[in-house]
């Protein structure tokens, strides 16, 4: 079951995380999964004031021609499901999501060590050496 954990507001800077998926996280012993997700949106943010940086000719410190491809997947967002409602695989695959879910990873893994969290099953190699980084 893909449950839809957070949201992130650009343009105050705020995230939000589904009550229901709280909820079912504290009834199933997995509250480590809300930290990861608030994690994931939180990156987001970041994501989005680096893309604010860039466009205000701010050298950001994040490799421009990321935050270039950030700024466009932003612009072209995919959802995380498709009018019917079902998955969209092609969410997982853009780099602002890889980045997030890559992120929140490792600072659990810092955090907690080997931890049993949600890795889209598309992701390869490349999503661990981000990782691992």
């Amino acid at each position: 079951m893909l449950l839809l954990w957070g949201a992130c507001d650009k343009t105050n800077n705020s995230v939000s995380l589904n009550l229901k998926a709280v909820i079912y996280a504290y009834e199933n012993d997995t509250f480590q999964d809300v930290e990861y997700y608030a994690i994931h949106e939180i990156r987001h943010i970041f994501q989005h004031m680096k893309i604010n940086e860039l466009d205000e000719g701010i050298n950001n410190g994040v490799e421009e021609n990321l935050v270039k491809w950030w700024k466009y997947e932003e612009e072209h967002y995919i959802r995380v499901k498709d009018e019917n409602g079902n998955v969209n695989d092609d969410y997982f695959k853009q780099d602002i999501e890889m980045d997030a879910y890559a992120f929140a990873l490792a600072v659990m893994q810092y955090k907690y060590g080997t931890i049993d969290l949600y890795i889209p099953p598309i992701y390869g190699k490349e999503f661990y050496e981000i990782v691992d980084w």
